[in-house]
Formats: structure tokens, C-alpha cells, sequence
């Protein structure tokens, strides 16, 4: 089964919604959402507790994975579970941290940019300093990310 934008199907009493997002982990990423349970599955849009894997390799785009967290957090119901395609289940809070770290972290490497600082520079100027802690315990090191955010931000 294949669908632009998105599909609904309605299955053993469920209501299930899918949903395209923007170029966010690759450039095929959907999310996935059981109404009536209040789920939410990110897939690979939601790295959670960790730097998330941007796939520049396969069209994979920073704002993209910022549009799939609003995606998310517009669907969350009054108690929603989310599951993400890394790490545990989450709550809203959570998807709202990665989303906010994303926003600050993409206008830091931005302004950088702008600067006219090269990828090295950027990543040397260890940027993701102050998200290390929470973020970088993951399988994407902070100067891969880094370096990722600086590849595709504003192409």
C-alpha cells in the first residue's frame, strides 16, 4: 500500500492515521497514530534521550525532524504514549525536549554559518557542549551530529 500525504484505516476498533512528514531522518519518514489509544509511533523522526540520527546519505533534513516533533506533539491526546524508533517509551514532555534542543541548537550552528565558519570550525567550537549530557550518550557522537546539522541546515 502506498499513499502521498497520508492514509487513515480503521482496524479491530481503532482509527489509525499516517501521516508524511517533511524530509526528517530520510526522505521517506511518516508518523503513525492510533487515535483511540492516545499512540503515537515516531519511528525514526523521534530519537529519544539521544542525538538523533539525520541520514544526510538518504535526504534526511534538521527542520525536517523539528516539523515531525510538532507533528507529534499536535497529535498527543490527554494521555498519549510515544514510542520512538530509539529509546524508551515517552511522554509529550519529553519530544518537547528534543524539539527545543534542536531549535537552539540549529540557530547556534546557523549563526555560525553565517559567520562564514567552515564544517571544522563548527565542529571544533563544540557547540552541542551544553546538550552533551542529556543527548550524547547515543551511537551519534556530538561531532557527528554536529557535523549533520552542519550539512544540511538550511540546504
Amino acid at each position: 500500500m502506498t499513499f502521498e500525504d497520508g492514509l487513515t484505516l480503521h482496524l479491530n476498533g481503532q482509527t489509525i492515521e499516517i501521516r508524511q512528514v517533511p524530509p526528517a531522518h530520510t526522505d521517506g519518514d511518516s508518523i503513525v497514530r492510533f487515535v483511540e489509544a492516545d499512540v503515537i509511533h515516531m519511528g525514526g523522526t523521534y530519537f529519544a534521550g539521544i542525538y538523533p540520527y539525520i541520514d544526510t546519505t538518504s535526504g534526511g533534513e534538521v527542520d525536517g525532524m523539528i516539523a515531525a516533533a510538532d507533528r507529534g506533539l499536535e497529535w498527543s491526546g490527554p494521555n498519549p504514549r510515544i514510542i520512538p524508533g530509539h529509546g524508551p517509551l515517552s511522554q509529550p514532555a519529553d519530544l518537547r525536549k528534543l524539539r527545543e534542543m534542536l531549535i537552539s541548537f540549529c540557530a547556534r550552528v546557523r549563526k555560525m554559518k553565517e559567520r562564514g565558519l567552515e564544517r571544522r570550525d563548527v565542529i571544533r567550537a563544540r557547540l552541542s557542549k551544553s546538550f552533551d549530557a542529556e543527548f550524547g550518550g547515543g551511537f551519534m557522537t556530538p561531532d557527528r551530529f554536529v557535523g549533520a546539522v552542519f550539512d544540511r541546515l538550511d540546504q
